[in-house]
C-alpha cells in the first residue's frame, strides 16, 4: 500500500487494479462491496457517485496535496464503514463513521502498519463527519473540538477534511478559531491558579476566545 501510495501518480489505478483482479476479494473485501453502495443521498456532498469512487477520488487528493502516509490510509479506510449499512437505510449512511473507525482499528491490527497509521487512520476516520457540525457548534462544543483534534494531528485533520469534501468559507473560518484555541492561546493566566481549578480555568479562557471570535 505504502509503495502504491508514494510511488504513483494516481494510486487509485492501483486499488482499481486490486477490484479487477479479485486481490481485493482476499486482502480488503470491503473495497469490493462499495462497488456497490452509494456514497450517499442525491442532495449529499457526495451525490449519486458510489463509495468506492468517493474514496479512489479521497486517496488521489491526498496524493496531489502531498499528504503523509498515514494521512493516505486514512482515506482509504475512513468510508469503509459504509460497506455495513444495513440495506434499509441505503442510501443514507448514518453512523458510519463510528463503524468505518472500528473497521480500520480492526484491520489494521491484522497487517504491519506503523503505530502512525495505526494511530491517526482510525481517529480519522470517527472524526470525519465532525467538520459538517462546526458551524453550528457552541463555543463549548468547538473547544470540546479542538481538544480531540489536538495540536499533533490538527494539520493532518484538516487535510484529511479536504480531501472528503472541500471546506466552505464559513467552515475555515471556524476552523481557524479552533486553530487559536489549540495554538494561539496565551494560557499563562492560569499558571498561578491552584492544580485542582487550573484544568477548568483554562476551559474557561479557551470557551471566552471562541465567543469572541465566532
Amino acid at each position: 500500500f505504502e509503495k502504491a501510495y508514494k510511488q504513483s501518480a494516481k494510486p487509485s489505478r492501483y486499488f482499481q487494479l486490486m477490484v479487477n483482479t479479485t486481490v481485493a476479494m482476499h486482502l480488503l473485501p470491503e473495497l469490493t462491496a462499495l462497488l456497490m453502495i452509494p456514497a450517499g443521498p442525491a442532495h449529499s456532498a457526495h451525490g449519486e457517485a458510489t463509495t468506492f469512487k468517493h474514496v479512489m477520488t479521497t486517496i488521489d487528493k491526498a496524493k496531489r496535496m502531498d499528504a503523509p502516509f498515514h494521512v493516505f490510509m486514512a482515506m482509504l479506510l475512513h468510508d469503509m464503514g459504509k460497506a455495513f449499512t444495513p440495506s434499509e437505510l441505503l442510501p443514507a449512511h448514518h453512523g458510519h463513521e463510528k463503524r468505518s473507525e472500528t473497521f480500520a482499528t480492526e484491520f489494521l491490527a491484522k497487517h504491519k502498519f506503523s503505530k502512525r497509521v495505526n494511530e491517526f487512520a482510525p481517529k480519522a476516520a470517527g472524526l470525519h463527519m465532525k467538520v459538517h457540525c462546526v458551524t453550528q457548534m457552541t463555543p463549548a462544543k468547538l473547544v470540546k473540538f479542538a481538544m480531540v483534534l489536538g495540536k499533533r494531528d490538527f494539520n493532518d485533520m484538516m487535510t484529511v477534511f479536504e480531501c472528503d469534501h472541500p471546506l466552505t468559507t464559513e467552515q475555515r473560518q471556524r476552523l481557524q478559531v479552533v486553530h487559536d484555541v489549540l495554538f494561539e492561546l496565551d494560557l499563562s493566566a492560569v499558571a498561578s491558579v491552584p492544580a485542582h481549578r487550573r484544568k477548568d480555568e483554562a476551559h474557561q479562557l479557551r470557551v471566552a476566545h471562541v465567543r469572541r471570535n465566532t
